[in-house]
C-alpha cells in the first residue's frame, strides 16, 4: 500500500458487510505508522507520535501501540488531511525530504510557511511598502529566528517564548504570577 498516492482506505474503517474493521484499515494504519516513525521530527523523545484519531485530533503524543488502538476504535479525525504535517508529509501531499531532527527553529518556519501557503512570496512582502503591523510581524519573524544564546543551534528566541507560553497555558497560570 503506497500512503502517498492512495489515502481512500481512512475512511473506510468499517464495511457494510464485515463485522469490525476492515483488512483494508488495518494495514493502512500499520502503513502510516511505520511512515510516522520514519521521521525523526514527527517522534518526540518518549518515542511517541501525535495521535490522530478522532478523539485526540492530534493534540496528544501516545505510544504507537495506543496510537493504532484509536485508530481502529474511532479511525481518523475529520478531515486529517489538514494536518499531514504532524507525521512526516507536506501540504501537497508529497513526503519531506530534509530531516531537521527536532530543530524548533525549523518548526515555527514551517508554521509560518504552512500559514502563508506555498504560493506567498516573502521577498516580495518585504519589498513593498509596509504599515506598522506588518514591520512589527517581520520583526518578530526575524528576531523569532536568533538563536537563545551565541552558538545555540536548537533553540530560538520564538521558540523558547512558545514553550514558557505552553507552560503557562498547561498550568491554568494567571497573568499576576507570570
Amino acid at each position: 500500500m503506497n500512503l502517498s498516492s492512495d489515502r481512500s482506505w481512512m475512511g473506510r474503517r468499517k464495511s457494510s458487510t464485515e463485522i469490525g474493521v476492515t483488512a483494508e484499515f488495518m494495514t493502512g494504519c500499520q502503513v502510516f505508522l511505520e511512515y510516522a516513525y520514519s521521521h525523526p521530527k514527527c517522534v518526540n523523545d518518549k518515542n511517541q507520535i501525535r495521535c490522530p484519531c478522532h478523539r485526540c485530533k492530534n493534540n496528544n503524543y501516545l505510544d504507537r501501540d495506543i496510537v493504532n488502538y484509536h485508530l481502529l476504535v474511532t479511525g481518523f479525525m475529520k478531515n486529517y488531511e489538514e494536518c499531514w504535517w504532524a507525521h512526516g508529509q507536506t501540504r501537497d501531499g508529497g513526503f519531506t525530504v530534509n530531516n531537521p531532527g527536532s530543530s524548533s527553529n525549523y518548526r515555527m518556519n514551517e508554521m509560518i510557511h504552512n500559514i502563508a501557503g506555498p504560493d506567498f512570496d516573502w521577498e516580495q512582502a518585504r519589498e513593498q511598502p509596509m504599515n506598522f503591523d506588518a514591520k512589527d510581524f517581520f520583526k518578530l519573524l526575524d528576531e523569532g529566528s536568533e538563536p537563545l544564546w551565541d552558538g545555540c543551534t536548537k533553540h530560538s528566541k520564538l521558540s523558547t517564548v512558545a514553550k514558557i507560553l505552553n507552560i503557562k497555558a498547561d498550568h491554568n497560570m494567571s497573568h499576576e504570577c507570570f
